[in-house]
């Protein structure tokens, strides 16, 4: 969760079941969820620099990650 200043939560998640469809079908912007974690998921270094390894959460299988350049 990002804090704000004060300590109060700067952005809620919640959402109804058809938000975030609606969502990604109109709005150019990532879902929150996908902003960060997804295009690091994807990233050779990030595996490197964080040990990440096949079970934790964040590891994504080689041939499925997708090559950018």
């Amino acid at each position: 969760m990002v804090l704000t200043q004060m300590g109060t939560p700067a952005r809620r998640g919640k959402a109804r079941d058809a938000a975030p469809i609606a969502q990604v079908k109109s709005d150019p912007h990532s879902p929150s969820a996908c902003r960060v974690n997804g295009s690091l998921r994807n990233h050779p270094g990030f595996y490197d620099a964080f040990d990440v390894k096949p079970g934790d959460r964040m590891y994504l299988a080689p041939q499925d990650r997708v090559v950018f350049w």
